[in-house]
């Protein structure tokens, strides 16, 4: 590492919607750690840390494009799943081929047999052959990427699925790329979208469609295309066509993930279009698991009931170590607003902190597919007796993260705060209160330099008071919060972690609400002059 400095540079894709992004190693080995960032309001994204020389961005005119510009694409597998497909295409709004031929890579192979499972298969328009990773201990988290060796807008990506022995499928690998994420990288290796399958259950040819102005007739329909991934025919979606911007996503179902290891127990779950009429009552509803397999007194409909004396409660850990609870609207509707009855215990002064289970939790909206569409999640729900979720992407820039003035109650008669009437002014960048820090559990927090800029690449940071859950050797003067935003490189935070920490977090106040651009890490180096110790990753 040597003298080099190490940065983060995060910044916000223009009012562009899915910027959820996943944390996992790329192939080029400078990917270090993801930390999940918190703008207070309930806006989330993550920062990737990268072993990038100082980038400090000038403010740039804003200009609203369709398709994200990418120069990398990167396939993820779900967790513990082999990635095999036979063919993957990426086309621009013209449907010109942007991936055959083109370097690709993946961070395993089957047998190790690269003529036969290589990564070069997916992109060489052959049918006849696939690629293939191992998984488990051999490759935890399968990745294949494809180099488009410069920049360009992608308007679809289309997966020939693998299939075993004939179509039929009886082995159902088929299945094995469900919920699976297509990640679209810059240059830098930063994720500008991703969109993410559904259950690929008997799906030959996947589709994900990365046009964020489609007309708002029909915002979910996937494209018709060939399975001979042919980038000759034409997109259902055409490219030309004059968009109409839609401010809610439209969703057919509504999940809710609970974050790992913790239960799902609410008392009542209300989505409601921007009229306010309520999408969830009595609509069918599924959970991966009930406490004590009792549905009657927790089981997934009492969340839906309208009634607040009945909840919902999964199991947790071997027995559920992913809860999610999932309910369908039967119909094709823009959501709005997300409305959570928290469930407390004993009563609402909720000592035990049952409040605070949903804390990093998130809800998924889902295409009549199973693809994800958006989402958004929680941040930290202690006392928070009803958390709110707005998934208008157009709220004017006037009040951007204004919060729906709603009763407790989840009545869905009373009106939201930002009328969706309203002629709306595109808000590109987020505003914030508080920024926060979030390790990856079981990670320590240590960073030398932590930079937040505005849309005038005014430093909001600066000597801003900042605080953390713990201290490495309770030394603040050495280790403590305000040494990252001092503005020396010579200090740094170091938190405690594992049983002393096990979630460390690192928070700063910006002490004003403030528009939030650009966030820049200056990553803490450990490498000694023996070269014993690497830090970054």
């Amino acid at each position: 590492m040597g003298d080099a400095v190490s940065m983060t540079t995060t910044r916000r894709t223009c009012c562009g919607r899915n910027n959820e992004m996943r944390g996992d190693d790329g192939d080029d080995g400078v990917y270090c750690r993801s930390s999940l960032l918190y703008l207070s309001h309930d806006i989330y994204y993550n920062i990737f840390v990268y072993t990038q020389g100082l980038k400090h961005s000038e403010p740039r005119s804003l200009q609203t494009t369709c398709y994200p510009t990418a120069s990398k694409i990167r396939l993820i597998a779900n967790p513990g799943e082999y990635l095999h497909i036979f063919g993957f295409v990426a086309t621009d709004p013209s449907n010109a081929d942007l991936t055959r031929g083109k370097p690709a890579t993946q961070t395993s192979t089957l047998n190790n047999n690269d003529v036969k499972y290589g990564p070069a298969n997916a992109v060489d328009g052959d049918s006849a052959t696939f690629i293939h990773t191992k998984k488990g201990n051999a490759d935890p988290n399968p990745v294949w990427t494809v180099d488009l060796e410069a920049a360009h807008e992608v308007a679809l990506i289309e997966i020939q699925n693998r299939y075993c022995e004939d179509t039929n499928d009886l082995d159902n690998c088929l299945g094995r790329l469900s919920y699976a994420t297509v990640e679209l990288l810059d240059n830098l290796d930063n994720v500008v979208d991703s969109k993410s399958f559904g259950d690929t259950t008997g799906e030959l040819l996947l589709s994900l469609d990365f046009n964020n102005c489609l007309p708002t007739s029909s915002p979910t329909a996937s494209p018709t295309k060939s399975p001979s991934l042919s980038p000759s025919s034409s997109p259902s979606v055409s490219p030309s066509a004059s968009p109409t911007l839609n401010c809610y996503p439209t969703a057919s179902k509504i999940r809710l993930i609970a974050n790992p290891g913790e239960y799902l127990h609410i008392f009542g779950f209300v989505a409601t279009d921007p009229s306010n009429a309520d999408l969830t009552r009595g609509k069918p509803a599924t959970q991966t698991s009930t406490l004590s397999d009792n549905t009657v007194k927790y089981g997934p409909a009492n969340a839906v009931d309208g009634n607040s004396a009945t909840l919902i409660h999964t199991k947790k850990g071997n027995a559920d170590p992913n809860p999610v609870w999932t309910v369908d609207l039967e119909t094709p509707s823009e959501v709005a607003l997300i409305e959570i009855q928290n469930r407390y215990c004993g009563d609402e002064s909720d000592a035990d902190n049952c409040l605070g289970r949903l804390s990093y939790a998130t809800v998924e909206l889902l295409d009549n597919q199973d693809n994800v569409v958006d989402s958004k999640s929680f941040g930290n729900t202690t006392g928070e007796l009803l958390p709110l979720l707005n998934f208008d992407n157009c709220l004017p820039t006037s009040s951007p993260t204004a919060s729906p003035t709603k009763s407790p109650s989840l009545s869905p008669s009373s009106s939201p705060s930002v009328s969706p009437s309203a002629s709306p002014t595109l808000n590109c960048y987020p505003t914030a209160s508080k920024i926060r820090l979030i390790a990856n559990p079981g990670e320590y927090l240590h960073i030398f330099g932590f930079v937040a800029t505005d849309p005038s690449n005014a430093d909001l940071t600066r000597g801003k008071p900042a605080t953390q859950t713990s201290t490495l050797n309770n030394n603040d003067v050495k280790y403590g919060p305000a040494n990252a935003v001092d503005g020396k490189s010579d200090t740094l935070i170091h938190t405690k972690k594992g049983n002393a920490d096990p979630n460390p977090v690192w928070t700063v106040n910006l002490e004003t609400p403030s528009e939030v651009a650009l966030i820049e890490i200056q990553n803490r180096d450990c490498e000694d002059s023996s070269g014993a110790e690497i830090c970054l990753g």
